[in-house]
């Protein structure tokens, strides 16, 4: 299987998934599209998921802020990430 890592953290035991694989057809008003990729980090809690998937950006303050603007309705990853890929 993948590498995983054991923590305990505030909330309880996780498992710390980094790198993990994402595939899932996203649907839209707009039309489908197919995200594929890996997110930096899935931190797994029994049943409850956090998803870290850092973005770097190397421009002004006022430019960083308007991209994690556009960045905020990222998709619903939930979906996407399964426990054994």
């Amino acid at each position: 299987g993948r590498r995983h890592h054991r923590a305990a953290l505030p909330l309880g035991e996780a498992d710390l998934l980094p790198e993990w694989p994402v595939r899932c057809r996203l649907r839209s008003d707009g039309g489908d599209r197919l995200l594929v990729g890996e997110v930096d980090l899935v931190v797994h809690l029994g049943d409850r998921l956090a998803v870290i998937d850092h973005k770097a950006f190397p421009g002004s303050a006022e430019l960083r802020d308007e991209r994690a603007r556009r960045h905020a309705g990222a998709p619903d990853f939930s979906q996407a990430i399964r426990r054994d890929p």
